[in-house]
């Protein structure tokens, strides 16, 4: 049985206009906003700066390919910084290399999920699913355990634990993805993540102005529901060969950013070039350059799923071989038995409105046993996203270098718009 625990949902609690949008606005979230509360803890520059860095490499193996993808850095990352809290000798130097998290203890992360948490757009949520017969160590357990995981022990790893899981991910997301996990055979242990964001666009798109127009797809033209704004102030910033733009959510806790490559660049050139997209990735959205800017955007929904195929080929191509391997794995912390990541998943969907952005996002790894220079402030310019296109969905944290990127992804071809 589920501990029972305050109902999360995402949402703003400031209306753009006297009646919410029932089409956006259906829950409300609730701060209990109380003067005598603690503040909540700044965001560790250990775990903010790991994960950027983690997101700034991963982005050119996630998002390459074909079609419209997206994925989750810091889903991921979270989820990889639990389980190598269980691992050990060489695996553990391999995972903290890539995770770049040497210095990330279980504290830190405990500190980056409440901090993340208290924004009231962004929510992240962690499980541990032990399977009945293994004994984990205890000081691991306990190291979980601060991480502020829920811990479900002596789980029979049947159908039913797997639908409990799938719910347990569906109500961290509210709903917005509802998995139908099963777990694997050999697994003994599986540790869970959840992440969802909602924010409201601090300048809505007028719905009467959305119309149908021409998106330049890699694939071929298609009509696709634009979007439109009007001189609004918004983060722009011109790089080598991009642009780009970063709308923000209402209470600066966040917002959209959408790298645009120039006409004359392909968008997998600019993923396969490390330094120009280094350098996209790294302006940050809170120091763009506010201008005036016509824009024109696309209304969509997108996500992808990566099997455990896809994220340990992703992975490996990250450096992260051995905790797969069940010959070379170490995980001597998590307990004494001889471990492995057996079974790994990532889903992701989002949906992007005149209204603002909603994300969500569940990682799953089962442990298995063995047998530029400033603008010109004057002019209003104009920026057309209807070619491809890189994005991403970051949570402003508290702290000097509380910038975190959730969500990255690219739109290839013609978005789909189907529920929106």
């Amino acid at each position: 049985m589920m501990d029972d625990e305050e109902e999360f949902v995402i949402g703003d609690d400031t209306r753009m206009d006297d009646e919410a949008d029932e089409d956006w606005d259906d829950e409300e979230w609730d701060e209990h906003e109380n003067e005598d509360v603690a503040p909540p803890p700044l965001a560790p520059d250990c775990v903010t700066d790991a994960i950027r860095g983690f997101a700034h490499a991963s982005a050119p193996i996630f998002l390459a390919g074909d079609g419209n993808i997206n994925y989750s850095p810091t889903s991921l990352w979270m989820a990889l910084a639990l389980t190598t809290t269980g691992a050990s000798g060489e695996t553990r130097r391999e995972l903290q290399t890539a995770l770049r998290s040497q210095d990330a203890t279980a504290d830190d992360l405990r500190d980056f999920r409440s901090a993340l948490n208290a924004t009231g757009v962004h929510r992240i949520a962690d499980s541990l699913w032990i399977r009945g017969g293994i004994t984990p160590h205890r000081e691991w357990l306990a190291g979980i355990r601060r991480c502020e995981a829920e811990v479900f022990d002596h789980e029979p790893f049947g159908q039913t634990t797997g639908r409990r899981m799938s719910d347990w991910v569906s109500e961290h997301t509210n709903g917005m993805i509802k998995p139908n996990i099963d777990v694997e055979p050999l697994s003994v242990l599986v540790l869970l993540n959840a992440l969802i964001s909602n924010g409201r666009w601090n300048s809505t798109f007028d719905k009467e102005l959305t119309r149908p127009e021409t998106f330049h797809g890699m694939h071929g033209d298609a009509l696709t529901p634009m979007m439109h704004q009007t001189s609004t102030a918004i983060g722009y910033t011109r790089g080598d060969g991009w642009t780009k733009v970063t709308l923000p959510f209402r209470g600066r806790q966040g917002g959209v950013s959408v790298i645009l490559p120039d006409e004359s660049v392909r968008l997998d050139r600019l993923l396969d070039n490390a330094p120009l997209l280094d350098e996209a990735f790294a302006t940050p959205a809170t120091r763009s350059w506010r201008r005036q800017v016509d824009l024109t955007m696309p209304r969509f929904v997108t996500g992808a799923t990566f099997d455990t195929d896809a994220l340990q080929t992703r992975l490996n191509a990250l450096g992260i071989a051995r905790a797969f391997d069940p010959g070379r794995a170490e995980f001597s912390a998590m307990a004494d038995d001889p471990l492995y990541i057996g079974q790994a998943i990532q889903e992701t969907r989002m949906e992007v409105t005149e209204e603002g952005a909603k994300a969500a996002a569940y990682t799953m790894f089962g442990i298995s046993y063995l047998g530029g220079p400033p603008p010109k402030p004057d002019t209003t310019v104009t920026v057309r996203v209807d070619r491809p296109f890189i994005y991403e969905l970051y949570a402003n944290l508290p702290g000097d270098n509380g910038t975190a990127p959730l969500f990255l992804g690219v739109l290839r071809d013609p978005p789909d718009t189907a529920g929106l």
